[in-house]
Order: C-alpha cells, then structure tokens, then sequence
C-alpha cells in the first residue's frame, strides 16, 4: 500500500510488513510520440527523396 504522512510519500508490503520512503526527484519524461508531436516538428523533419528510374 502507499500511504503520506506530512507531505512524504511511503510505501509498504501488506505480506511482509517492510516499509519505505518513496524518492522520486521528479515526474517521468514523456516518451516522444506522433501524438504529442506538432505539425510543425513533423514537417520540419520531413523530406523528400527522389526515386531513381534503375533503367535510366
């Protein structure tokens, strides 16, 4: 279970009864997806290729 007492945030195994103080400095980074990503970012890393005829 998780559970605060004055603003610290602990945690503890209801088998086993251990105990600890949760860490964490700051939230997790957000993986970089099409969904969070903006049009302009997607354009910008756009380009074109041009495809070559092999019997040219």
């Amino acid at each position: 279970m998780a559970f605060s007492i004055d603003g610290e945030d602990y945690r503890e195994c209801v088998s086993c009864g251990f105990k600890d103080k949760l860490r964490l400095a700051s939230s997790p980074k957000e993986i970089q997806t099409r969904v969070n990503t903006t049009e302009d970012q997607i354009r910008n890393e756009t380009t074109r290729v041009r495809i070559l005829d092999p019997k040219a």
